[in-house]
Parts: C-alpha cells; sequence; structure tokens
C-alpha cells in the first residue's frame, strides 16, 4: 500500500496494550477535553464520520454524545482490536489512509485524524488526496499534526482549497 510503514505498523502493534495509558496525565485529558468539545461541534447527529488514523479509537469515545456512523481506519491491528473491545457497534478497518479503496467517493460528512496520526503518513499528500476523495462536498475536515510546520506542509498542496481555518497549539480545523 502506499505510504503503508510495517515499522510503523510494528511499533503500534506493540505498544497497543500500554497506548492508553500514556495519555493518562492531567495536560491529556484536558486536551482531550478540548479536541472532544470542536469534533463534537463539527460533527453533526448520524453524519458519517472518517477516523483516519484511528488507534484504540479516542475519537469515538470524544463523539460519545454525537450519535453518527464512525468508520474508524488503522495500520494497526492491535490497536483495532482494543478500539473493537472498547466500541463494538462500530465499523473498523485495518488499512493506509494514504491508500482507501475499500472506501467510497464522497462517502463521509467528516474526516478526522487525532494525535498526529498524519505525521506518521509517509506520503502525505496521498493521504490529503484520499481524505479529498472520500469527503462529501461541503464536508469538515478535521487535522491534529504533531508541528507547526506541519500544517503548512498540507496547505502547500495545490489540492486543497479552504473557507476557513482555525488554529490551537496542534490542533486544525479546516472546512472544505
Amino acid at each position: 500500500m502506499t505510504g503503508f510503514s510495517e515499522q510503523i505498523e510494528r511499533y503500534y502493534d506493540a505498544l497497543a496494550n500500554t497506548y492508553d495509558d500514556y495519555y493518562n496525565d492531567e495536560i491529556s485529558k484536558a486536551e482531550d477535553f478540548l479536541i472532544g468539545k470542536l469534533i463534537s461541534d463539527l460533527i453533526n447527529p448520524y453524519d458519517n464520520v472518517l477516523d483516519c488514523g484511528c488507534g484504540t479509537g479516542l475519537a469515538k469515545t470524544l463523539l460519545s454524545g454525537v450519535p453518527c456512523r464512525y468508520t474508524g481506519v488503522d495500520i494497526s491491528n492491535n490497536m483495532l482490536e482494543i478500539a473493537k473491545c472498547k466500541h463494538p457497534n462500530e465499523n473498523f478497518i485495518h488499512g493506509d489512509i494514504a491508500n482507501m479503496p475499500y472506501l467510497e467517493s464522497d462517502s463521509f460528512d467528516s474526516v478526522i485524524s487525532l494525535n498526529g496520526a498524519f505525521s506518521h503518513v509517509l506520503n502525505y499528500n496521498d493521504a490529503i488526496k484520499e481524505f479529498m476523495r472520500v469527503i462529501k462536498p461541503g464536508g469538515n475536515l478535521f487535522i491534529m499534526v504533531y508541528s507547526r510546520f506541519s500544517f503548512k506542509r498540507i496547505l502547500d498542496g495545490s489540492f486543497i482549497k479552504t473557507k476557513g481555518a482555525y488554529n490551537i497549539r496542534n490542533l486544525s480545523l479546516i472546512h472544505i
């Protein structure tokens, strides 16, 4: 798969059982509260939501108050197994977010990618093209990246047009 990294997959497979423990501190909880508020305000009830790099299902947990049709994609089978245990009624797919032929074009109202999952993609242009392919016209894209330079790389692409942008620390919200 394009952008698929066996090394990253192995890393997260090995980390899966303790992953959530790393984010159980007060700063992470405060960040989760803010992210949860932002994405809950972004998602309308019963929207189709795609979570790219879903890990153990944090975004679905943060969206627990919003009824939506949720699909999570991640390269780590072990992370997905934990996500499935936490959210047994949701749809989870093992795959590379830079190459998602198993998802239909224009099929999601919102595409989100939290906790820097996007920062691990080997070919971010392919990932953005896939996000834009699967998102409905007028849909919402929410990408959380690791560094202030990562978002600049995204916007340098000629294939993305934005109506507005919002940035808090490493959080980025774009209305397409």
